[in-house]
């Protein structure tokens, strides 16, 4: 009976450790989707364009933004001089 107590004791211990670890991984996912969306908000601001969420125009050209796996990517098409 004394080694039956124990291998539970053991087992209780390791389903600790994994209930820690995935909750260290859920963290740092949120943390990369934070990281993003800091990015996304930043690129915004430096190129000084004006416009909807996804679609500005300045006077460096028209930049659209899509929405990829949670993240937004960016593209940029030049703009032919006096089209805006």
């Amino acid at each position: 009976m004394a080694q039956t107590t124990t291998s539970m004791a053991q087992l209780t211990i390791s389903v600790a450790q994994m209930t820690i670890s995935m909750a260290q991984l859920t963290n740092s996912h949120g943390t990369i989707d934070h990281s993003c969306g800091t990015i996304d908000h930043s690129c915004g601001k430096i190129d000084h364009f004006h416009g909807t969420k996804d679609h500005f125009h300045g006077t460096k050209g028209i930049v659209t933004a899509q929405t990829m796996g949670g993240c937004r990517t960016w593209s940029r098409e030049t703009v032919r001089s006096g089209y805006l």
